[in-house]
């Protein structure tokens, strides 16, 4: 999915859901609904299918773009009575029946409110995992402050790391892990919060970079920012 950009055409729409969906029609800005010949109710926002009811059970995933359009959009189609919401930077879903769990990307729930145990068995796993990466990148935001204070924030340079330039966030789990610091990292995470190359030079390292960093690393993460 794509935040920030022009809407999507529902030609445009159409060409990312599956080829045998039927009865075919845009519900909201970017948001389309179809039905599979299975008998799924979907619907999709941009080229994620967020929302999916089939069988008494339904099926979200945020494709990885925990974002407030995608929790509002989500909010929109689930059953009356339910809801996601976020705390501390993690969704969770409660059913409106007196049950939630964390929520995580393919979480499966019943239509009547209840939660399956191996979901909830998931969820705590998912809960936790979120937990380690959150103090990992509070970890790593200190570190970015603490060069900002020394006025040490490094520059980007041909040695950083080579997935950083492409850029490739499947090598943020280590520099996490190894409060690994370097200028293409600081740089991608400026361009994700939509400033351009040319301002770089008057905002590198001012009071808002470890926000924007830590921003852009829960966004690699697949956390709520």
């Amino acid at each position: 999915m794509e935040f920030g950009k022009r809407s999507k055409t529902v030609a445009e729409l159409k060409a990312l859901a599956p080829r045998d969906a039927l009865n075919m029609k845009r519900v909201a800005n970017n948001t389309l609904y179809y039905e599979l010949p299975e008998g799924s109710q979907c619907w999709q926002l941009h080229g994620t299918r967020i929302v999916e009811y089939w069988e008494g059970q339904i099926m979200l995933n945020s494709g990885g773009y925990k974002t407030q359009t995608t929790k509002s959009r989500m909010n929109d189609y689930i059953p009356a009575g339910w809801y996601i919401y976020q705390e501390k930077g993690k969704w969770f879903i409660s059913t409106g029946e007196g049950e939630h769990a964390t929520f995580y990307d393919g979480i499966v729930l019943n239509l009547n409110g209840t939660i399956p145990v191996i979901t909830l068995d998931n969820a705590a796993r998912y809960e936790s995992q979120d937990d380690k990466v959150l103090k990992q990148i509070k970890a790593y935001c200190d570190k970015v402050q603490e060069l900002i204070d020394n006025d040490a924030l490094p520059q980007p340079d041909g040695g950083d790391c080579w997935l950083c330039r492409m850029p490739d966030p499947t090598c943020i789990q280590s520099h996490l892990e190894e409060l690994y610091v370097h200028g293409t990292l600081i740089v991608n995470a400026y361009r994700a919060a939509g400033y351009r190359d040319d301002q770089l030079p008057y905002i590198w390292g001012n009071w808002n970079t470890k926000h924007i960093v830590r921003r852009y690393l829960k966004k690699c993460m697949g956390l709520a920012a």
